[in-house]
């Protein structure tokens, strides 16, 4: 089975739809995990917020939501399937997905 990655958006902003990518959740057939974006600073309570979520979604990673500990201002992209031979998802999800985003 084909590695898949999922996006996980911080909604800056809820009025203008402003957002940023925090996380990608992948899975590679067998195994769930997450992996984090290094991210500029954001306001302090920003700042916190993402911290607590991305922890919350870190200990118990799944693909197909976000534990409800995440909040509203955090949401899941869609689905991509990773291209064939890629030998390190989490890099490949750091190296192109992200920087697409």
């Amino acid at each position: 089975m084909s590695a898949r990655t999922r996006l996980v958006y911080f909604i800056i902003d809820p009025y203008s739809d402003s957002r940023t990518p925090v996380a990608a959740i992948l899975n590679d057939g067998t195994v769930t995990t997450m992996v984090r974006v290094r991210l500029p600073p954001l306001v302090p309570s920003a700042d916190a917020a993402v911290a607590r979520a991305l922890a919350d979604i870190e200990s118990h990673p799944d693909f197909d939501a976000l534990p409800i500990g995440a909040g509203p201002y955090f949401l899941l992209g869609d689905s991509r399937t990773l291209p064939a031979g890629v030998v390190d998802p989490g890099r490949w999800v750091l190296d192109y997905a992200l920087r697409a985003a």
